[in-house]
Order: C-alpha cells, then sequence, then structure tokens
C-alpha cells in the first residue's frame, strides 16, 4: 500500500475460508477489513490489498515494466541469471521487508515497500543538510495511504551521492524526507526482483538506465471531497500557492463540481502532466485568483 498514516478508523478483523488471487489459493487468512472507498483507492478500483504476511509463504517475481507479479513454490523455477543485485532482510511481525541500507553516511533501516507510488524516503531526523548539495524545500503532505494523509509538514526532496544497499551502490538517487524510511516503486520501477522470504533474500536485476531529475511546476494537489486541493508547495520566495488552496481551473478545464467519473478521469490524467506552461484559477478565503505557473527543472539530471 502507499505510505500510510494512522488514525482512529474502524477496523474489523476476521478469518477467511478461502482466497483465491488468479490461480493461486489461499487457505484459512486472517483479514483485515477497511474503508477502501477514498478517491485515490476508488479510482484505481482497488477492493483490497495483498499483504507480506500472504506474499511470504511463496517466492514471488515483480516487474513492472511488464506489469507481471509471478508466484512459485520452488525458488528455482525462477531464472536468477542477470539478477546480480542481492539484498538481505529482515521482517516485522506482518513479514514487510526491512532492509539496512547507507545513506548520508547513516546505517538506516527501510521498508522495502511494493506499494508506496514514491521514490526512496528518510525520516527527517535521518536528514543531514550538511551531506547534501542539492535540495528543495517542500511544505505539505505528498503522500496519502489506507488511513488517510498526515498534517502538513515541512520537508526536503535532495539527491544522496551515495545509497549502499545490500552488494550494490547507488549514485544520485532521488530522496525525499517524510514520516518513514522506504524504498518505493519510482526506484523499483527500473528493476527486476525477486522476493525470497524463506532465505531472507532481494535478488534484483537492473533493466532501465535513470538519471534522476525534478522537473516541477513547484507544487501537487489531491482531490479531497471531489475538490482538487494543494496538498504541497515547493518553498520558494514569492511561490504564489499555498496549501490548502482550492484549484477551480487548469488550462480553462474546469475541475469545481466534478461528479466521481469526472475526479476519477484528472485524478488518473492529469490536466498538466504534458504541458509547460499552466494558467490556473484557485480560491483561497473566499477569494478567487490568477495563477501562471511555468514547469521548471529544480533539480538537474547526472549524466
Amino acid at each position: 500500500m502507499k505510505d500510510s498514516q494512522k488514525n482512529k478508523q474502524d477496523q474489523i478483523f476476521t478469518v477467511l475460508p478461502e482466497m483465491i488471487v488468479d490461480q493461486l489459493v489461499f487457505k484459512n487468512i486472517g483479514v483485515m477489513v477497511m474503508d477502501l472507498t477514498a478517491t485515490e483507492f476508488e479510482c484505481f478500483k482497488v477492493d483490497g490489498i495483498l499483504g507480506s504476511n500472504q506474499m511470504a509463504k511463496l517466492f514471488w517475481r515483480i516487474n513492472y515494466d511488464e506489469n507481471s507479479l509471478e508466484a512459485t513454490r520452488d525458488l528455482s523455477r525462477f531464472d536468477l541469471t542477470g539478477y546480480d543485485i542481492i539484498i538481505p532482510f529482515d521482517v516485522k511481525d506482518q513479514k514487510t521487508p526491512i532492509i539496512k541500507a547507507s545513506i548520508l553516511d547513516q546505517k538506516i533501516n527501510f521498508t522495502f515497500d511494493t506499494g508506496s507510488s514514491g521514490n526512496i524516503k528518510i525520516t527527517n531526523n535521518n536528514y543531514n543538510s550538511k551531506k547534501v548539495t542539492e535540495k528543495i524545500d517542500v511544505y505539505g503532505n505528498s503522500s496519502v495511504g489506507a488511513f488517510g494523509a498526515g498534517n502538513p509538514v515541512s520537508g526536503y526532496i535532495f539527491k544522496a551521492s551515495n545509497i549502499a544497499v545490500g552488494n550494490k551502490t547507488f549514485n544520485k538517487a532521488m530522496v525525499a524526507t517524510g514520516s518513514s524510511n522506504l524504498i518505493g516503486n519510482d526506484f523499483l520501477k527500473n528493476f527486476v526482483f525477486v522476493l525470497d522470504w524463506e532465505g531472507r533474500k532481494i535478488y534484483m536485476k537492473q533493466i532501465k538506465e535513470t538519471s534522476y531529475k525534478l522537473e516541477s511546476f513547484g507544487f501537487g494537489y489531491r482531490f479531497i471531497d471531489s475538490k482538487p486541493t494543494v496538498a504541497y508547495v515547493f518553498q520558494e520566495e514569492n511561490f504564489p500557492l499555498m496549501v490548502g488552496d482550492s484549484i477551480i481551473s487548469i488550462n480553462n478545464i474546469n475541475l469545481d463540481n466534478l461528479d466521481k467519473e469526472g475526479v476519477c478521469h484528472y485524478f488518473l490524467n492529469r490536466v498538466e502532466k504534458d504541458v509547460t506552461a499552466i494558467d490556473m484559477k484557485i480560491k483561497r478565503g473566499g477569494v478567487v485568483m490568477s495563477v501562471n505557473l511555468k514547469k521548471k527543472m529544480y533539480l538537474k539530471a547526472d549524466f
């Protein structure tokens, strides 16, 4: 799942006699029932989350490039030729993989989070400004999970010169600060990897060379109660947007008063995705304002 923030949402725990996932059949499994009707889940048509406690019963190969998820009881059925990155891991109570890595000259335990839509994230107290040469200050909340989003906080997006994971060192990878230490899909999509809970190892093969860069309009937004709302901003002098601003339109496309179908369309197909400049109308404190923004390179690619 995406990086989750706990709240007082009611939960129900039960046991199901059977669960079928494609051709896999799991017997007598524990289940946590939760509300997945928030916009971010409804638009993806997510009915449930397959957790590590079930995945740990098999060996899994994940390839985001091919949108494939394979499972087997016999690890030898996966040809591991070329999987030259080997990462040992420990587990939490729910079998979540925890890997040890070194970043900013600190040893940190990371959650290997195959459900997080982000890149690499570290907690704010693990951030050391003296070790960073390229960074962007941000404010707000850029992540949301099954338990909603947390309160807006200050943070950073930066490039780490060296990240040592298992037997591999990665250079100039993008990292953000937040409430947890995790490695997410924006990083993992560059690899095919096999999860081996029995041997407590992750085998990875790189399939894409990525030069990390950060190009943005300087803000991000979420749909809250069907209303697009500024959720985080890059903290630049005289930046015209603030967290909590309600977005009325982008490039003359009206985003106000959308129905569920419209919300999902523009949540999955962002108006600003493939353009370099946007004209916006926003509402703040009952006042409607016009804002023009140009896309900017905040962190340059390394070649």
